[in-house]
């Protein structure tokens, strides 16, 4: 929605909708919000958690355990 277009989202409201777009098989905008999660806070646990499922689902093997192991 229009608050996950805003520049200044807040971590939870990326997070939220990057584990939606997961659900709904939206691999991409998932990672796309896990990104930008990380600029917010480069140490999100729950944002690389979520990033490596999507790479996971993806078929990103090698990717998606990196992005759980970080």
């Amino acid at each position: 929605g229009t608050q996950l277009d805003d520049e200044l989202a807040s971590l939870e409201t990326l997070l939220t909708g990057a584990r939606l777009r997961v659900a709904q098989k939206r691999y991409d905008d998932a990672i796309k919000l896990t990104d930008r999660a990380l600029v917010l806070s480069p140490g999100a646990w729950e944002a690389m958690m979520v990033k490596g499922q999507a790479l996971l689902q993806m078929g990103e093997l090698d990717a998606g355990l990196a992005a759980l192991q970080e």
